[in-house]
Order: C-alpha cells, then sequence, then structure tokens
C-alpha cells in the first residue's frame, strides 16, 4: 500500500524520539554534578525540543495520511471524463441522499447495466455509509482492489479509523512528561 512506509518510518521516528527524550532525562538526573535547578533547566531545554520534534512528525503524519487517503479515494471511484460526467456526478448526488435507502441502492446496483452506473452507485454508497452496497458492488465487479485499499487505509489510518487507533495516536505524538 502506498506510502505505509513513510507512515511507520515517522511512527519509528516519533518513538525513538520519546525514548531518546526518557534516556536523557534519566541521566541527567542521575547526574551528581548538576544542582537540582540545573537539571530541570536541561530537562526543559531538551522537553521544548522534543515537543517541536513531534509536532513536526504529527504535521507530515497527517500530511502523508491526508495525500494518501485522497489518492486512494480517487482511485476507488474514479469520474468518468467527457459527456458522462455531468450524469455520473447528478446520478451520485442522487444516489447518495438521505432518501435513498440502502436497500434501494442494493436494488439498483443489481439492475444497473453499465459499468459507469455501478461505480456512481458505490460512490454515492460510500458517500451515504452504506457499506453494505459497496460489498455487494466488490462482490460484483469481481475486482474492486481500489475501493478495498482505499477502505482499509481509511480505516487503519484515515478518517474512518477508531476510537483505540486514535487514541494510540494521540499517545504515540503526546508531549513526555518533563517530570
Amino acid at each position: 500500500m502506498p506510502n505505509l512506509e513513510k507512515i511507520h518510518e515517522i511512527e519509528a521516528a516519533a518513538n525513538k524520539a520519546r525514548d531518546k527524550f526518557a534516556d536523557f532525562k534519566k541521566k541527567t538526573l542521575e547526574d551528581p554534578t548538576l544542582s537540582a535547578h540545573g537539571k530541570q533547566k536541561r530537562i526543559d531545554e531538551r522537553h521544548e525540543a522534543i515537543v517541536e520534534t513531534l509536532t513536526e512528525l504529527r504535521q507530515t503524519y497527517a500530511k502523508i495520511i491526508d495525500e494518501t487517503e485522497g489518492r486512494l479515494k480517487d482511485a476507488a471511484f474514479p469520474t468518468p471524463t467527457g459527456s458522462d460526467a455531468m450524469a455520473y456526478d447528478h446520478y451520485v448526488f442522487e444516489m447518495s441522499r438521505g432518501e435513498i435507502t440502502p436497500a434501494e441502492r442494493l436494488s439498483r446496483l443489481e439492475q444497473a447495466g453499465s459499468d459507469n452506473t455501478r461505480k456512481a452507485l458505490a460512490k454515492s454508497a460510500f458517500i451515504a455509509g452504506d457499506y453494505s452496497t459497496l460489498e455487494a458492488f466488490a462482490k460484483l465487479k469481481g475486482d474492486a482492489k481500489e475501493i478495498n485499499s482505499f477502505l482499509q487505509f481509511r480505516r487503519d489510518y484515515g478518517t474512518g479509523k477508531s476510537r483505540r487507533a486514535k487514541f494510540s495516536e494521540s499517545m504515540l505524538f503526546r508531549a513526555p512528561s518533563k517530570k
């Protein structure tokens, strides 16, 4: 999957930075040549630097995830070009409205005559949060690698991640304790 290496490198860099700070803090607190004020001053200075580093890493991490999610979404739900584009966009809009039930979307998917109609229904299902229709589209199409890649990335890293994943991410980039 694209950019996963970069994401994992950033995660590793954040962990390494936090570990280095913890090691520095431990050695500083054990240093008998420094006064309590001197120890705290060194720790405070290094803490500022680690907070800045973690902030930069978090921003880069978020940027890579946003760009990757956008690219995967565009690959999963491509808009046709030419004369079909307007009809496709209109159909996506109509089928993603709240009044359209998942059952109706699924029924239309099963009756769809063209690949563009099926793709429009898949995109509208995503917009509406109708994942059962998306799964049915994947089965009908046979090869829904792009949609599956997008949805998996979105669940693991992007806007669809779980509360647990959000918590883990916030813990990864949080400032370490100075005390």
